[in-house]
């Protein structure tokens, strides 16, 4: 059983594609403003003569010559700032239609999956990431939570060089989705591994080995996991 449109939309987490980076930078870029705006206005006592937008626009260094730098810092905000501003509009205005093709796909060729913990990490840059496997149609988590069970035991008792490797084998993988092969043979070959999706035990998954597509719930769907 498929989840319906309405429940797809509520408790899919489809990631933005630009709203996150552009947020932090946009933030970034509005400190810079505000700062030259304070440094504008606490350097009108020292330059009576001028106003505070004659302050706010100039780009002399000390030597009494133009700095790049000081152009960065003056002008980057304002010119970069609306366009930041147009990228999350254009983000949220298409953010819904982005949604509604990711729910075609999961008709088409998706399931809800439970999370199955390996109590496994892996480093993936400076963070560790927990592993789970994902049930799937045919393979559910009561079936394969021996096999899970079996596949934790093992890594745990590897010695160092072995962790390693396997450790940098699933690390290149882990975020998208893998299909686990030999890296977990206790289980079937096209059983799915991943990160940890979210706070809930379920995630949503699209695709197959050719293209893998894994989301995060919000909340516990009311179907049932595959």
């Amino acid at each position: 059983m498929k989840m319906s449109l309405e429940e797809f939309r509520r408790i899919a987490v489809v990631p933005r594609k630009v709203a996150g980076f552009a947020t932090v930078v946009g933030g970034i870029l509005l400190l810079l403003l505000l700062n030259n705006a304070r440094s504008a206005w606490e350097s009108m006592d020292r330059n009576p003569g001028a106003s505070f937008w004659d302050l706010f626009w100039t780009t002399t260094g000390t030597a009494g010559k133009t700095d790049p730098i000081l152009i960065a810092l003056v002008w980057g905000p304002v010119v970069l700032l609306p366009i930041i501003l147009v990228l999350v509009v254009v983000d949220l205005l298409t953010h819904e239609g982005r949604v509604d093709k990711a729910y075609q796909r999961y008709l088409q060729d998706g399931w809800l999956a439970e999370q199955i913990p390996t109590g496994l990490t892996v480093k993936a840059g400076r963070a560790q990431i927990e592993v789970v496997v994902l049930s799937g149609p045919g393979q559910p988590a009561s079936g394969l939570a021996e096999g899970v069970a079996r596949v934790g035991a093992r890594v745990s008792a590897m010695d160092k060089k072995q962790r390693r490797a396997w450790d940098a084998a699933v690390a290149g993988r882990v975020q998208t989705g893998f299909a686990v092969g030999e890296l977990m043979p206790e289980l079937p070959p096209m059983v799915f591994a991943c990160a940890r999706q979210g706070k809930t035990p379920h995630a949503i998954v699209i695709g197959g080995a050719d293209g893998l597509t894994i989301l995060a719930v919000k909340e516990t769907p009311a179907v049932a996991p595959a």
